[in-house]
């Protein structure tokens, strides 16, 4: 999330943001040459209000907006490592999405906050980049996901690792990896963003049964949640301002990016063949240790590699004496089948997590007054 306020970044765009940007200018000329860095790079750039809530007697304003632009000019700014980014014209259509607040003062603007979705941003350029540099499988990305995929089966599971890595290059400041085909939707993997945000770790998220909605409570509003199932159902990208509450109970207002993860054929390619790899490593694992026999070992290598990832059955009985290896390799088997599965099936979501806690939950400016049912109306 870039913010010209609290937050990483620099000001936003079509408004720019008129808080300290990345390089900590502030004030009206900084504001004109945040503005422009946008203009240049979308000099068709249309921009659209969403909704705009006034609060405090009018001392405040907050918009909610988005803008439609074509990349035809070069894009320059600062990169979540603080070194200088340029990414030349790729011609890409792309859309922000973003939220205002504007503090007013005898009819006079004399605070100006602006806070958009950066990384979705560049991932929209980036794609159209990435696609024209996929022929020769240069793509940052790609070559991630090819070095994980060299790897030996271990735990946590090869494809797991692959599709962070393919998803890495465009997180926001919170990133979770969601199977969109169970309810409530489950988490697979979550960055170390979304553990400081959220307070809980990956692991223990990955393993409720709640899936994201082990992040709901009083204030979240049941509609919010409705659009991040329809979201999965539909495998749409959504966008969901809701309120969210940390591992401790606080609440805290996110906004949040879902979208469907969309590999490449050749790294689906490279996925599927991982997954019948790790499937022939576990098989042959469980035939030496069953009878230490290399015939024994060819023919259950054999029926791994003719069942391909998804007809991987040689699984160990709950009740043999498996090592713990054994068992780890036939856990990473299933989960890179199960992996494979999801993005074939287009059930595997990224959803990205911008942190808004800027915006306090009952905060007149989010809920327009009210308290939990405002908070729970304005947060959807």
């Amino acid at each position: 999330l870039t913010a010209g306020g609290r937050g990483a970044g620099a000001g936003g765009a079509g408004g720019a943001g008129g808080g300290p940007g990345a390089d900590g200018d502030k004030g009206f000329d900084a504001y004109v040459r945040r503005r422009d860095r946008f203009l240049t790079a979308f000099p068709d750039l249309r921009r659209v209000i969403v909704s705009m809530e006034v609060a405090d007697d009018g001392a405040q304003v907050l918009t909610h907006w988005e803008w439609h632009g074509q990349h035809t000019g070069e894009y320059r700014g600062v990169d979540y490592d603080g070194t200088p980014l340029l990414l030349a014209p790729t011609g890409a259509s792309v859309v922000c999405s973003g939220v205002s607040i504007d503090g007013v003062r005898d009819g006079r603007i004399v605070r100006h906050m602006v806070f958009y979705d950066e990384a979705a941003l560049r991932a929209q350029i980036l794609k159209v980049m990435n696609e024209a540099r996929a022929r020769d499988g240069s793509t940052p990305a790609t070559l991630a996901a090819k070095d994980a995929i060299a790897a030996q089966p271990s735990a946590p599971p090869l494809a797991i690792d692959a599709a962070v890595a393919l998803i890495d290059h465009a997180c926001g400041d919170g990133l979770t990896l969601v199977d969109g085909s169970s309810h409530p939707a489950r988490v697979l993997y979550a960055s170390k963003a979304f553990e400081a945000i959220s307070g809980w770790t990956s692991e223990e998220i990955s393993n409720s049964p709640a899936g994201l909605r082990v992040l709901a409570g009083d204030l979240t509003n049941p509609a919010a949640l409705a659009r991040f199932d329809e979201a999965f159902r539909t495998s749409a990208p959504a966008r969901v301002l809701v309120v969210h509450y940390t591992k401790s109970g606080e609440p805290y207002v996110s906004l949040c990016a879902v979208a469907p993860c969309t590999p490449s054929a050749e790294l689906l390619a490279a996925w599927r063949a991982r997954a019948v790899y790790s499937a022939a490593v576990a098989a042959e694992a469980m035939a030496l240790e069953h009878a230490g026999d290399l015939g024994d070992e060819e023919e259950a290598t054999a029926k791994a590699e003719e069942g391909g990832a998804s007809g991987f059955a040689f699984e160990p009985d709950d009740g043999a004496p498996w090592s713990a290896r054994t068992r780890e390799l036939v856990a990473a088997a299933r989960a890179d089948a199960r992996m494979v599965s999801l993005v074939e099936s287009g059930a595997l979501y990224t959803v990205a997590h911008m942190d808004m806690s800027h915006i306090p939950a009952g905060h007149a400016g989010v809920v327009g007054g009210g308290g939990a049912a405002a908070a729970a109306a304005a947060a959807n």
